[in-house]
């Protein structure tokens, strides 16, 4: 065995290294982003009235605006699970042994992934600042899209149902599309020439018909009609008919003004904000989104110095708890993220350098395992 590593160089051994890690990684960013996917999917799906106005043009550029966001978060969980998985299956093979036994230092061995790990920083820095947030913007916007525009809609027994600006009441609902004491009100507002009133028509047979995207049909037989002035209680109009139609409209507003959150801004937006905005709470939260974004893009040196460590320290058993100490490995680098920024809220004294805390500590740890425990003879 020791005779086929003397084929390698000083540059052909770490190629050789990062084509057993880039095979763990692409299939590990593979299956985060899928995971992320279907994770937003469900978010999506399960946030309230999204499902009258659902979409599924509107749901897939939904999921795909969210691809440079999961991208990011995804890189991360990939580079470390695929050092510990990648080294584990060198030594399991006995190569990592004989590559030592070649020579070959541990900096030499992973000098590729460094310098990829590097790339990754790069990556990051450009994702978070401007792909990520403009893709986040616009998934949300689409998301909006569907709550706010209402295109389908089911009518259920017993239960007053708000379209429009009409309320729709009804005592059985039947599948075949068939009503039985349908009750439609409906308050108009005061226009030039209209008075400000309520109407009310009921009936006891009725029959509705979803038009998607359009609005519904009802037709109603033997009921009654009637309207009430509300600026003048001297008038009221009422009869009976043997057939009413009406056609309800699908409400749609897309008027609502709403404040976009930090994490939906560029980095160039979240600066001019910060030169004229007032607000100090929303300032605040630019600022720790910026800074965030900065230290997050580094999370991929500090990830590959301290899985490296682990990897080499524990080598055969790298590979099968690496999936574990991978994921614990995150949620405590995420959660200490996360205590930073709520830290910086509470102690202004402390932002922005204690959300250096989750990269300093795992960076150092790295170093300190390398130092300690892989020094080279």
């Amino acid at each position: 065995m020791t005779k086929i590593f003397h084929i390698f160089s000083y540059k052909t051994l770490p190629f050789y290294i990062l084509k057993y890690f880039l095979r763990y990684f692409i299939f590990s960013l593979l299956v985060f982003i899928f995971l992320f996917l279907i994770a937003s999917f469900i978010q999506i799906v399960n946030e309230e009235d999204v499902m009258n106005g659902f979409s599924a043009y509107l749901l897939f550029k939904s999921l795909f605006f969210l691809i440079p966001n999961i991208l990011s978060i995804s890189i991360p969980f990939s580079l470390i699970m695929s050092i510990m998985l990648a080294i584990g299956e060198l030594s399991n093979n006995g190569e990592l042994i004989a590559i030592k036994a070649g020579g070959y230092s541990y900096y030499e061995i992973t000098i590729y992934l460094f310098l990829f790990s590097i790339i990754l920083c790069f990556f990051l820095l450009i994702s978070n600042s401007w792909l990520s947030p403009y893709g986040v913007k616009k998934s949300r916007e689409n998301v909006i899209k569907m709550f706010t525009r209402m295109t389908n809609i089911r009518l259920k027994s017993k239960t007053f149902v708000d379209l429009s600006n009409f309320t729709i009441y009804s005592e059985k609902i039947h599948k075949d599309g068939k009503i039985d004491n349908i009750l439609l009100t409906r308050k108009t507002e005061k226009e030039e020439n209209t008075p400000f009133s309520i109407i009310s028509i009921s009936a006891k047979k009725g029959i509705y018909k979803t038009i998607k995207e359009k609005g519904i049909r009802i037709d109603m037989f033997d009921g009654r009609f009637s309207q009430i002035d509300l600026e003048n209680d001297s008038v009221y109009i009422w009869g009976d008919f043997d057939k009413y139609s009406t056609f309800i409209p699908f409400k749609i507003n897309d008027d609502k003004k709403r404040t976009i959150p930090p994490k939906e801004l560029t980095n160039n937006e979240i600066l001019k904000i910060i030169a004229i905005s007032k607000d100090k709470n929303y300032i605040l939260n630019c600022l720790q989104e910026l800074y965030s974004r900065i230290f997050l893009s580094l999370t991929p040196i500090a990830f590959f110095i301290f899985a490296s460590a682990l990897a080499f320290i524990f080598e055969r058993e790298s590979k099968s708890f690496g999936f574990f100490i991978s994921l614990l490995t995150i949620f405590i680098y995420y959660g200490l993220f996360v205590f930073s920024r709520f830290f910086s809220e509470k102690n202004l004294w402390s932002f922005p350098w204690i959300l250096t805390t989750p990269f300093l500590l795992t960076f150092v740890s790295g170093i300190w395992l390398w130092k300690t425990k892989l020094t080279r003879k």
